[in-house]
């Protein structure tokens, strides 16, 4: 279920107040922005790539003969100004509850029960050992911690934690 889908539907009005989504949202930012918007962006990345801005069809032509590195590396240089973003890796195994093959690595959304606290449930706990309730009580605390930078207005420029083999990160962007 998309929880940005969820938030925006008339039905669950009152039932939630914040949520945090992950693995993508819905109506993200840079989704619903005006024209003016993407086309800002489209011109300042035109311009630290040596692309005309003047001409749209040029500039579009020029951007996409150019290095796909080159691209990411001049749009990790511009600033947006809309909300902050907190971003991180999930790379915690457990040993005991992981159900896929151990070449899988970690699969997309097996943070899922460690975000809701799942290993710290006593009729669900033999299911995991002391470094999965470690995990979740970590990325929980963390959750709750940019809850309260974003309720007091501070936002960290950049945050690596370690907890085993977590690594979170947190990045946020100035606020508008």
């Amino acid at each position: 279920m998309s929880v940005g889908l969820l938030l925006l539907s008339p039905l669950s009005k009152d039932l939630f107040h914040q949520a945090i989504a992950e693995s993508g949202v819905d109506l993200r930012p840079s989704a619903t922005q005006p024209v003016s918007y993407g086309l800002r962006f489209a011109k300042e990345l035109a311009q630290k790539l040596d692309c005309t801005t003047s001409d749209h069809e040029a500039m579009v032509g020029c951007i996409r003969k150019k290095e796909g590195r080159d691209i990411q590396n001049a749009a990790d240089t511009i600033s947006f100004q809309h909300a902050p973003v907190y971003l991180y890796e999930f790379a915690h195994r457990s040993v005991k509850a992981s159900i896929y093959p151990e070449w899988m690595g970690v699969p997309h959304f097996e943070n899922v029960l460690y975000d809701f606290g799942i290993p710290l449930f006593p009729t669900l706990s033999s299911n995991y050992d002391a470094a999965d309730r470690n995990v979740s009580l970590f990325i929980m605390a963390v959750y709750a911690k940019l809850r309260q930078d974003r309720r007091s207005n501070t936002t960290a420029r950049s945050q690596r934690c370690y907890v085993g083999e977590v690594q979170l990160e947190s990045q946020s962007l100035p606020a508008s």
